[in-house]
């Protein structure tokens, strides 16, 4: 008998054993149905119900091929036990083991509820991106319409509490699409108004009303086919729409919704949601129709009910109430700021404005617009009084509101939110910047004026940082998803607004941007290093814009441009200027300024006029700082660029400051910071990439652009691994393809913007790119971007953020340069200027002193009519000045390598003569 033999013999009595105590021990079927009855039996407490499910795990947690589900269901039944012991963290925690066995493993009806779970868990402890993640991975794993559709609404409601309005819409839509109304018609009556109250908070008034009438439809649907009520529910839609009635100048009809909403919860007995919602908005409504009185009377009886019912009471709510009554004294009522610290003092877990960790501040939609209010009325008191401690307080304020609108902003996953707080916020940073100028304090004023800017381009290049943490296939995810929302809005633009088809686009770039946000919220979740880059928030101090940003000569000045006032703060290498100047005076000469500009005829029909008014602005924005004579400046402004080059020193003959100083532009010091010019290796890479159509499609509607290929050939004469492509060749897939890999890119083409809000867009031989097509899908080599065509450094101006321009999109993508233009400028004058430009940038001259000498040069040469700041001041450097080097270290080391070949021979030669008896020595 082998060994073979007796080894298998022992081997299958093993299994054989153990098969039977499998059998005995690991029946899964007996486990589904114990877990059940456990966790449905009533009469058990939670204690019980915990210990037995936990006696249950330690059974059958060693059985081979126990299904991952059947252990999640268990984990699942214990956090729930957990729960009802009120052990939320327990709870969060055993249900995550459950979650992440099944995580990767496709769709589950476990993983589903779970997920569910775990978003009303995360809700309840106020870490509101979480609970919105685990309620849509519920909604992506549940089978029941219904239930799916609730998910979704809860999601939503939460994006509401966090202000991510966009996303919150998003949601309510695809839980309306989740289901049948008809069959479904109270979880719609639900959807709709969740998708009301996220298009009245984002302004969209019409539209709410339309959601909210729906949503009664549907709820009077319900209760007529089942004989029930949910008082709650349709309290709640009444409430929402009589606030968006007050928004569509309705006061009369909101105050009698509140006054329904008022007796609904009288009948229910529900004090609490009466002084929320019933008496707390038909305080609004009374103050918008113009009544004070009742308003104030409204607010007191709220007030009154909880003191004598809630009086330890801790609740957002109840301080919106307090504050609201604040904001009704005035700042010069001696108990309007006690009611503040009051409304402060029932705001769940606020400590104190100097606290720094405000992560587990709960309701911060709620907190931001307390703290708004409150610092206006400190800030306002402390001026009107030239207190400037009382100032002092407001900034500190100040300071708090910022770092909580910095929290807030990482919880918004769509621009349209980022931006309409950003616009809703933008007083707030006009008021601290005051409070700065009267407390005399530049420092922090500098602060503020850079959180005042460009902070969702930050948030971008932030991303481009955060991206190189991604592996090559998380890339390519994002990537792909980019291109498909790209794609859908292309198509979007060609349907109208209302047709099936429109509809039909609309829904799927809903679907896909859902898709991005989860995959954007496992990112975060996965990868901490991610989550830093992303969210880095730091403003460049003084001595960071001194040592990283200013070069020598170089003087950095930003602008705010306020509703009261302008201000202006020089940084230079040893000083601080900080100026204030008269808004309406600004306003007056920069709008004629503007006009005069942009066309030729009327800016040389009124040039008298035209240097009167420069000279003015002049004097306003440029002369108080008091910079000597060829100061290199860079400005950030605050809005739309203003070309300083073509400002004149003189009311009475062309004195223009391109003649004294070089301009760059920039959207933020810390844009500059972030987006330093990439060195460039030892071996020169591809330098200069130039692309001219010259022609267009028939389809495009655009002239052709004569002589624009002969720049390009001139141009291109003075680079070594260059290209330049025209033609037909010049298409949009040509460009999109092979800028990335150039350090210099140049496109003389058409483009269109205007400051209405119509998109931006490059037009190439085939079609066009527009801005939201800019994404950042690959890795930029690109130091120089040079966009000779019309209007590329126009677009809306996004109140509190800039002006969203094609140049704005290239530097999104972290192309720390680009050479943009103002106004419809001239072919000839694109052309000759651009090419001076590139012969002074050989030089290894700085890039806006190129630009400078470049227009030197065309006033110096050009007729007199071509010397009209029209032909020559619409092209201005954004971003970087430093030199574009191109492999000069490459280059040295070819010609030490020549000249040492040189010497070697000369010395070869010279011992051939030698040794050959030739040479006299």
């Amino acid at each position: 008998m082998s060994f073979n033999f007796v080894s298998s013999v022992l081997i299958f009595f093993l299994w054989a054993s153990g098969s039977y105590s499998y059998s005995q021990d690991c029946n899964f079927s007996v486990l589904a149905r114990q877990t059940g009855h456990i966790s449905q039996d009533t009469s058990l407490t939670p204690q019980v119900q915990l210990q037995q499910l936990r006696n249950l795990h330690t059974r059958y947690k060693n059985c081979p091929m126990l299904p991952d589900s059947l252990l999640a269901e268990l984990f699942r039944q214990q956090g729930k036990a957990y729960n009802s012991l009120d052990q939320p963290d327990h709870a969060i925690a055993v249900m995550l083991q459950g979650y992440r066995l099944l995580k990767n493993k496709g769709r589950s009806e476990v993983l589903g509820k779970l997920s569910f779970n775990l978003g009303i868990l995360y809700y309840w402890k106020q870490e509101l991106p979480n609970a919105v993640f685990y309620y849509t991975q519920a909604a992506e794993n549940l089978s029941e319409s219904g239930l799916r559709s609730t998910a979704l609404k809860y999601a939503a409601d939460v994006c509401f509490s966090i202000g991510d309005y966009e996303k919150g819409i998003t949601l309510a839509q695809r839980s309306i699409e989740a289901i049948d109304p008809d069959i479904y018609p109270l979880e719609a009556a639900e959807a709709y108004n969740a998708l009301g109250f996220n298009q009245y908070t984002l302004e969209r008034f019409h539209e709410a009303a339309q959601a909210f009438t729906l949503a009664q439809q549907y709820y009077y649907s319900w209760t007529k086919n089942t004989g029930q009520e949910n008082p709650e529910i349709i309290a709640a839609i009444i409430c929402n729409d009589g606030l968006n009635s007050l928004r569509l100048q309705k006061s009369t009809e909101a105050i009698g919704q509140f006054k329904k909403v008022s007796n609904i919860y009288r009948t229910q007995k529900d004090t609490d949601k009466l002084i929320r919602y019933g008496l707390s908005n038909a305080g609004i409504a009374y103050l918008m129709a113009g009544d004070t009185l009742m308003a104030v009377k409204r607010y007191q009886q709220a007030i009154d009910l909880i003191e004598k019912h809630f009086p330890q009471a801790k609740n957002s709510k109840y301080a919106i109430i307090y504050s609201n009554m604040a904001m009704r004294l005035g700042y010069q009522h001696a108990a309007a700021i006690p009611t503040f610290k009051k409304a402060l003092s029932v705001f769940p877990r606020f400590r104190s404005v100097q606290e720094k960790d405000l992560s587990q501040i709960p309701y911060k939609y709620d907190l931001q617009e307390i703290i708004h209010d409150y610092g206006k009325v400190v800030f306002q008191a402390g001026k009107n009084r030239k207190d400037l401690k009382t100032v002092r307080d407001a900034l500190i304020i100040f300071e708090y509101n910022d770092r909580l609108i910095d929290y807030m902003r990482r919880e918004h996953s769509s621009n349209v939110s980022k931006l309409f707080w950003r616009k809703k916020t933008r007083d707030m940073y006009e008021r601290a910047i005051e409070a700065c100028y009267l407390l005399n304090d530049p420092v922090k004023a500098f602060y503020f004026f850079e959180k005042s800017r460009a902070v969702l381009l930050n948030d971008q290049l932030n991303e481009l940082s955060a991206r190189q943490q991604l592996s090559p296939a998380a890339k390519e995810k994002e990537r792909s998803l980019f291109s498909r929302i790209a794609d859908l809005q292309n198509k979007l633009g060609d349907t109208s607004p209302g047709s099936a088809e429109n509809k039909k686009l609309l829904s799927q770039l809903a679907a896909a941007r859902y898709e991005q946000d989860i995959f954007i919220s496992s990112l975060e979740q996965t990868l901490p290093q991610y989550y830093a880059y992303k969210y880095d928030n730091h403003v460049p101090s003084i001595p960071q814009v001194r040592q990283n940003i200013l070069a020598k000569n170089q003087t950095f000045i930003c602008y705010f441009m306020g509703e009261e006032a302008v201000y202006g703060l020089a940084v230079t290498a040893k000083n601080l200027i900080f100026r204030k100047i008269n808004v309406d005076t600004y306003r007056k000469y920069s709008t004629v300024f503007r006009r005069l500009l942009a066309d030729r005829e009327t800016q040389n029909k009124a040039f008298p006029h035209y240097l009167a008014i420069s000279s003015r602005l002049y004097q306003l924005l440029i002369q108080p700082f008091g910079f000597p004579q060829n100061t290199r400046v860079i400005i950030s402004s605050d809005g739309h660029f203003l070309p300083f080059e073509a400002l004149s020193t003189s009311a009475s003959h062309p004195a223009f400051l391109v003649n004294d100083h070089a301009f760059s532009y920039t959207y933020s010091a810390g844009f500059l910071q972030k987006i330093r010019r990439k060195a460039e290796g030892f071996l020169p890479g591809k330098s200069y990439l130039g692309l001219a159509p010259v022609e267009f499609s028939p389809l495009l509607k655009q002239a052709t652009l004569p002589g624009s290929d002969i720049s390009l050939a001139k141009i291109n004469k003075q680079f070594w691994f260059s290209k330049i492509v025209t033609g037909t060749e010049a298409s949009r897939e040509t460009f999109v393809n092979e800028s990335p890999a150039y350090r210099i890119v140049q496109l003389l083409t058409h483009a269109t913007a205007d400051s209405t809000g119509s998109v931006p867009k490059l037009y190439f031989a085939d079609s066009t790119l527009s801005l939201p097509e800019l994404t950042a899908t690959r890795d930029y080599f690109t130091q120089l971007l040079v966009l000779s065509a019309c209007r590329t450094g126009i677009g809306q101006d996004q109140q509190g953020e800039g002006v969203f321009s094609l140049a704005r999109g290239f530097a999104a993508l972290g192309i720390p340069s680009t050479l943009t233009t103002l106004w419809r400028v001239e072919n000839q004058s694109v052309y000759d200027l651009t090419e001076r430009f590139y012969e002074y940038l050989n030089k290894g001259l700085p890039l806006d002193v190129a630009l400078q000498q470049a227009q030197i040069h065309w006033l110096k040469s050009a007729s007199s009519g071509n010397r009209l700041p029209y032909a020559w001041a619409g092209i201005v450097l954004v971003g970087n000045t430093e030199p574009v080097i191109r492999g000069s270290g490459f280059w040295w080391a070819i010609f030490g390598i020549l000249g040492a070949m040189v010497i070697l021979a000369w010395w070869a030669g010279r011992r051939f003569l030698v040794g050959s008896g030739l040479s006299k020595s």
